[in-house]
């Protein structure tokens, strides 16, 4: 568990983690237990914000322009990596 949280891609939640080792088994896991809780929330909030935003709205522009929309949704965040945005 200890080692899947440190390949986490939040590399800030690792000192966390880290600080809470001296404070003995307990501490580790209302840490973890924290972050997991912490991360299963943040999901389902954006998954009901995302289903209710696409139920409530009326897309009809997206679906008629999707097919030029995506390839330059694409060559912007290309350019963003490029420049290191």
């Amino acid at each position: 568990m200890v080692a899947g949280v440190a390949a986490s891609p939040d590399g800030a939640f690792v000192p966390v983690l880290i600080a809470a080792l001296p404070l003995g088994t307990l501490a580790i896991t209302a840490v973890l237990l924290t972050y997991s809780l912490a991360t299963l929330v943040l999901i389902l909030l954006l998954v009901w914000l995302a289903t209710w935003l696409g139920l409530r709205w009326r897309w009809a522009w997206l679906d008629r322009n999707g097919e030029r929309l995506s390839p330059l949704i694409l060559m912007i965040l290309g350019l963003a990596l490029v420049a290191g945005l």
